[in-house]
């Protein structure tokens, strides 16, 4: 059976089983990139959340949903938010900036995720990086990619184990898998963490 790709990096649980909680950061006005549900997301030099548009280096988190002030000057929450968004709010916590929702403390959280090919037993354990695909309906083209999977510290996913699901075949590309941070971006700005 063909599997259905899992739209970027789907929160599942914690590892301590307590739960998922998530946090607003602030989105730089006129954004190079849209940021869609699931995408990874990563923390710049300025503090703002942005798309993450390296495939291997750490991640700060997961896009959760969004809230911006449309072109008409409408307040809107959705799944993405479209790129070269602008306000004009300079405060602390404008009215009308653009926001993420992410998931906090990620570095403790398992994810479902899919793999671009099959994968073997053999795989898990192993640390992969992404491949950025295009966002489709506002979901993260995100996934796992198995060219270089490795044990380098610094990629950013490790997968753990694969989903049990009758909706996917765990010997077909875009296996539904669980997976961790492996390499991750730490509050202040740019502070990295490896995995093993």
């Amino acid at each position: 059976m063909a599997n259905a790709q899992i739209t970027g990096f789907i929160p599942s649980r914690r590892v301590d089983g307590s739960c998922i909680t998530y946090r607003r950061r602030k989105v730089l006005s006129n954004n190079t990139n849209a940021i869609s549900m699931y995408d990874a997301v990563v923390t710049d030099a300025n503090g703002d959340t942005i798309r993450s548009a390296s495939a291997a280096t750490a991640v700060a988190s997961v896009a959760c949903g969004v809230t911006y002030t449309d072109s008409t000057g409408a307040r809107r929450s959705g799944r993405q938010l479209p790129a070269a968004t602008t306000y004009t709010g300079t405060n602390n916590h404008s009215s009308d900036a653009s926001y993420v929702s992410i998931v906090d403390g990620p570095q403790d959280v398992i994810f479902k995720a899919s793999c671009d090919e099959a994968l073997a037993e053999t795989d898990l354990g192993l640390n992969f990086a992404m491949l950025l695909g295009a966002a489709v309906n506002g979901y993260s083209g995100h996934e796992l990619d198995a060219t270089g999977r490795a044990i380098t510290a610094t990629i950013p996913w490790r997968v753990l184990d694969f989903v049990d699901s009758i909706v996917s075949d765990a010997d077909a590309a875009d296996a539904h898998l669980e997976v961790m941070l492996n390499a991750g971006l730490l509050f202040p700005v740019l502070s990295a963490y490896t995995g093993l």
